[in-house]
């Protein structure tokens, strides 16, 4: 017997590290051609890192020379993370694998850590198993290290609640060089404090190691998220986060979109074999309860994180149905923040209760034998789903099999470095104002030029109308871009009708008409170059001349460049 656990435990590590393995792999293997997500990943971050190169990850006023000479408070690296000193020291690429690599790794060794502590190692097979679920699961690559870091941050908890040694202070500063103040370092703060008064009431006396290292935990929030802080209490500008027009939700449909569904941004992946696992699971502890009166510690650990995965959704949802908006008004620091992130930890809050589910199914003597199968088939539905940010399979299939490609672009084929390139040293470009066409505005500015325009989620409201008054003229005919571009004002872009902005290896053969202000491009932004994925029809009424073609020799993109005479 002893040898037969023995050995499913060996095949049980051969299949979990064998798994993160494959996760990892294409992104080593085929380097800057493996594909990735571009929406809210390629399109943003990358970027704004390479301008964090240039002005310093430590600038707040200074002028990036780029989308109208935005101060630096405002871009992506909105701390002093270890993300954002990956990607300031290292090159963009290597900075992403690694990153996604320290996110994988931290998530699997927390969780599982976090799993012993909450049920022995009785059945390190599950605990084995579930960790790696977690870890694998797909999550907006900005978010990893944070979402990842989730586990660590209740292990930190629970040891400095036990009393342990005093370097578990130290680990509650330091907890958010790893957590984003937007993503999770916030609601951990939440958290640790609800977690401070339950120890207290529970012990019937005032934690005071916990409130200290709440307290440190807080300051560490403030130093390693500095730039959030300055930009929201000391610049004081009116944001266009401020002046978001969305329509609330209604709080059943949202409520069944984050408990049952999970939101792509940090996806859990549950719908198909966790819920009903779980809500099985849920209505046979029920039944026993009311039989015998008594909880096993497994059904209390999945009671109280099937409760706190409702309460997580119930917040969301009520969030994106307004339910908040009076507090927000209230509290002015607020406005525009998004409560509904705390999704997030949803991703904890079910995997410990699918192990706690599968504990209870190995006591029954028929069920015990399903288990394997279901971790298998969980496993296969995270690796194959085609869930956003959910890359790694894809690209080694996509590698493999031309025909899978479709639009999806990879990493070398996105920012296409050689082609922008040789167009900078063909016209002689000394840093004047560009703007692309039929593309990611962001491409530009990771290539090194000043593109005015680009993808910006919270910058002055001032700049959003400014750049309102360019695109004017495509605003005026086209409703569905106008109510985009007011809504929210994120995605600064030259629209046009004929050519979308969206990646693709399809070739704009058909000329298109660019509405915009030529005027406005001219004298308010001191425009000079329009680089177009799509001949210009209208580019002499505009006021420019056609400086040439250019076609990538290995990528998708044929460029036509304009001058403003």
């Amino acid at each position: 017997m002893e040898l037969k656990n023995k050995n499913v435990l060996f095949f049980t590590k051969l299949i979990v590290f064998g798994a993160l393995f494959m996760m990892i792999l294409p992104f080593i293997l085929f380097g800057e051609n493996n594909y990735i997500t571009v929406h809210d990943n390629l399109d943003q971050f990358p970027p704004f890192w390479s301008i964090a190169k240039k002005v310093g990850l430590f600038s707040f006023d200074v002028s990036t020379g780029v989308m109208d000479n935005t101060p630096a408070v405002y871009f992506g690296w909105g701390g002093f993370t270890i993300q954002n000193f990956a990607y300031y020291l290292l090159p963009a690429y290597v900075a992403y694998v690694l990153i996604y690599l320290i996110s994988l790794l931290v998530g699997f060794f927390s969780m599982y850590k976090l799993q012993c502590i909450l049920f022995g190692k009785e059945h390190r097979e599950i605990l084995l198993f579930t960790s790696l679920l977690f870890a694998i699961l797909p999550v907006i690559p900005a978010w990893s290290i944070s979402v990842a870091s989730i586990p660590l941050a209740c292990i930190v908890f629970y040891n400095i609640y036990k009393g342990g040694s005093k370097w578990w202070l130290l680990a509650a500063l330091f907890l958010p060089f790893l957590m984003e103040f937007h993503c999770s370092a916030l609601f951990a703060c939440g958290f640790w404090l609800a977690g401070m008064v339950i120890a207290s009431i529970k012990s019937k006396r005032f934690h005071s190691t916990l409130f200290v290292a709440f307290l440190l935990l807080c300051i560490g929030v403030v130093i390693f998220n500095f730039k959030l802080f300055y930009m929201q209490f000391a610049v004081g500008e009116d944001l266009n986060r401020n002046h978001f027009i969305i329509e609330p939700i209604n709080i059943a449909i949202g409520l069944y979109h984050y408990f049952v569904e999970g939101f792509y941004h940090a996806s859990t992946i549950q719908k198909y074999v966790v819920f009903p696992v779980c809500f099985i699971t849920c209505c046979y502890v029920a039944w026993q309860w009311i039989r015998n009166k008594t909880v096993t510690k497994e059904q209390s650990v999945f009671f109280i994180c099937g409760t706190m995965a409702f309460i997580c959704s119930f917040v969301a949802a009520a969030d994106e149905a307004f339910w908040f908006d009076d507090l927000k008004n209230l509290i002015s620091a607020l406005d525009g923040f998004s409560f509904a992130r705390l999704f997030v930890f949803n991703r904890l809050f079910w995997y410990v209760a699918f192990s706690a589910s599968l504990m209870m199914c190995l006591r029954n003597r028929y069920l015990k034998r399903i288990v394997p199968f279901i971790l298998i088939v969980q496993l296969g539905y995270i690796m194959l789903s085609r869930t956003t940010y959910n890359d790694s399979i894809y690209s080694l299939a996509a590698n493999t099999i031309p025909s899978l490609k479709k639009d999806h672009l990879t990493w070398k084929e996105f920012y296409d470095e050689a082609l922008f390139t040789k167009i900078k040293k063909d016209i002689n470009y000394k840093g004047e104002p560009v703007a692309a066409v039929g593309y990611h505005e962001m491409i530009l500015m990771y290539n090194g030029f000043n593109c005015i325009g680009g993808y910006l989620s919270c910058y002055p409201y001032k700049d959003m109308l400014k750049y309102r008054r360019l695109i004017e003229p495509q605003l005026n005919v086209n409703e569905e871009i106008r109510h985009y571009y007011d809504i929210w004002g994120g995605r600064r872009y030259l629209y046009c009708e004929g050519v979308d902005y969206q990646p693709t290896r399809k070739k704009c053969e058909q000329s298109v008409e660019l509405l915009i202000n030529a005027d406005v491009f001219r004298n308010e932004f001191g425009g000079k170059y329009i680089l177009s994925r799509a001949k210009l029809s209208n580019a002499a009424d505009l006021g420019f001349d056609f400086v040439g073609k250019w076609d990538s020799v290995e990528g998708v993109y044929t460029m036509y460049v304009y001058e403003m005479k």
